[in-house]
């Protein structure tokens, strides 16, 4: 017997089972030889539950089947555990005949009916779901409950007039169990069911109980009823859950409560209004849940939301304005700009930016020398949103107090009609600013002479994006001035070299690039393999095949994706020996890759 079967086997005779049945199933998990199956079946009627328990859970685990046709005997045991156990384990064997030995224990065995339950409906075969509905007939309520919960985990349309029975049993908790199951089986199966289908009235009755209970495992159902019938008073019962304690209450409730907006806005932000002194962070993540106000009456509701005292209110309504629109919309959030808090001033440039509102300018240029980033980040993409406001960069640059607010201004300036700010800008002592002389003009696709020094700039991150710039700019300007970025200390820099290479032209780009194939850093070679691949010159095919096979791993996984793209017949036969015996990660790329090759072949 190898030796981890022998000691699990040794474990499970020792006499104190508390101090070694964890050993025993983790040596059960690494040797499932027939000596182990011979020790686990000796032990499965020990006196000692815990050591019964070990054994019966390691049988699925166990190659040995014999074990496993024990476990209906198991299943008369005393202690309500074992009884469990066997029947978890009886469903991971999916064992012959497993549901009819678990609906005759669920017969026997009342007190357990519960997990018993569960375990039949786990088991997912045709006969498990009718063995479950014949057990609806049980005298006992417990009984039923649990068949009911288990109907609902896992019931089908088959149990649906079993279901709709016991809505009107005149016992609330079997009531209430069946009412549960129907919600669930709506969810997973919407046609299976309709609102028709539930008795007169009961609905409302339902939808009270549920919201006047004082029982938390009733919100699911409560939550799921309120979205699948969508009453008047939806939106006012889910309000209250949206700040729920618990976080899968919460979620669901916030899902909900979008359902219901979606087809009742207008009651939805009057409840939100209502809410919105005694609960403001329900009324603000309701708020949220609004797609858009489109009705007259609600979108008042919601500028009106917008001058609430709380900044969380006013963050999020002025947000749902600027995705309506409408009249109002844009003075609200203009009147937002100057707001004391900086989270509600940049949803109001956003707001703004999405509003398209070209009165808005002088208020967003203002708020580009704003304290806080984001604020001024909003402002910036608001302004460039509103395409016929002419941004003052000159003005704005001279009027900064500091580098955050130069470089707001530089980046919202258009830099071929930026003048001296440029330059200035290259000069400035604060990295910021020449940062944000580099990120302009790379997002400009434009490139100054002036700006050659920052491609020298002591910060990586100026360097890298002057770097790009430099690249999309022209191909007249020539590579030959880059050269020195070819040894830059900084690997996101010549990762940034290598993937620009790719547009680039001149004479030096192949060269370059098979040069950067083999850089210290994965990622630059799996750039340049990249580059190589798609620029396809004369010499990358050899170049990616030596890379294929020299190079560190993730650059040769890149190379031979590139090799597959490119297409050379002359790479088919080493990606042929990589996918046979290479490195196990490589195989299936370059199997992959190969195939690739011989589709694109004439």
């Amino acid at each position: 017997m190898p030796e981890a079967g022998w000691n699990a086997a040794q474990l499970l005779q020792r006499a104190d089972p508390s101090v070694t049945a964890r050993e025993a199933q983790r040596l059960q998990a690494e040797d499932s030889s027939a000596g182990l199956s011979r020790a686990l079946e000796d032990r499965l009627f020990d006196p000692d539950p815990e050591t019964r328990s070990l054994a019966i859970s390691s049988i699925p685990g166990s190659s040995d089947s014999r074990s496993g046709e024990l476990l209906p005997s198991i299943l008369e045991d005393a202690c309500p555990d074992i009884v469990v156990t066997a029947a978890e384990a009886l469903v991971a064997l999916r064992a012959p005949h497993a549901c009819d030995t678990l609906s005759e224990c669920l017969a026997s065995r009342p007190e357990l009916a519960g997990p018993l339950a569960l375990a039949l409906a786990k088991l997912e075969e045709s006969g498990a779901e009718d063995l479950l509905i014949d057990r609806l007939g049980e005298a006992d309520p417990a009984v039923r409950i649990a068949v009911l919960r288990a109907l609902g985990a896992s019931g089908t349309q088959r149990c649906r007039s079993d279901l709709l029975g016991f809505l009107e049993c005149g016992e609330p908790a079997v009531e209430a169990e069946a009412l549960s199951a129907i919600v669930r089986l709506h969810e997973r199966a919407p046609q299976a069911i309709a609102a028709s289908d539930l008795p007169p009235g009961f609905p409302e009755r339902a939808v009270r109980s549920l919201a006047a209970s004082r029982d938390r495992s009733w919100n699911r159902t409560l939550i799921s009823l309120l979205a699948w019938l969508k009453p008047k008073d939806a939106p006012s019962l889910l309000l209250p859950l949206l700040d729920d304690p618990d976080r899968a209450v919460r979620s669901r409730a916030r899902e909900a409560f979008g359902l219901v907006a979606a087809s009742a806005e207008d009651p939805a932000l009057q409840a939100i209004v209502e809410a919105a002194d005694r609960a403001p962070s329900a009324a603000a993540a309701a708020l949220d849940r609004v797609a858009v106000a489109r009705e007259e009456s609600s979108l008042a509701a919601c500028l009106g939301l917008t001058a609430h005292e709380d900044p969380l209110v006013r963050e999020r309504a002025v947000a749902l304005a600027g995705r309506s629109g409408g009249p109002g919309a844009a003075e609200a959030a203009l009147s937002l700009a100057e707001d004391p808090v900086g989270h509600v001033r940049a949803q109001a440039a956003e707001a703004l930016g999405l509003l398209r509102w070209k009165d808005a300018g002088p208020a967003l240029e203002s708020l580009l020398s704003d304290t806080y980033p984001d604020v001024r980040q909003a402002a910036l993409a608001a302004l460039r949103a509103i395409r016929v406001h002419e941004i003052d960069a000159a003005g704005l640059f001279d009027r900064a107090r500091d580098g955050a607010t130069r470089a707001a201004a530089l980046r919202a300036c258009d830099p071929r009609r930026a003048g001296s700010l440029v330059p200035a800008a290259v000069a400035d002592p604060d990295v910021e600013v020449r940062l944000a002389a580099a990120m302009s003009l790379n997002e400009g696709e434009v490139w100054l002479e002036c700006a050659a020094a920052l491609l020298a700039d002591e910060d990586p991150r100026v360097r890298a994006h002057a770097l790009r710039a430099r690249l999309r700019a022209s191909a007249a300007l020539g590579l030959a001035p880059l050269e020195p970025l070819l040894r830059d200390p900084d690997a996101g820099v010549r990762q940034t070299l290598a993937s620009g290479l790719e547009r680039a032209e001149g004479v030096e780009r192949s060269a370059w690039l098979r040069r950067l194939l083999f850089d210290p850093s994965a990622g630059v070679g799996r750039a340049a393999a990249r580059a190589l691949a798609r620029h396809r010159d004369r010499d990358a095919a050899g170049a990616l095949l030596e890379a294929a096979s020299t190079a560190a791993l993730p650059v040769r996984a890149q190379a031979i994706e590139a090799l597959g793209a490119l297409g050379d017949p002359e790479s088919l036969p080493r990606l042929r020996a990589v996918a046979r015996g290479g490195d196990p990660a490589l195989r299936e790329i370059a199997a992959e890759a190969a195939r690739r090759v011989e589709a694109a072949r004439p």
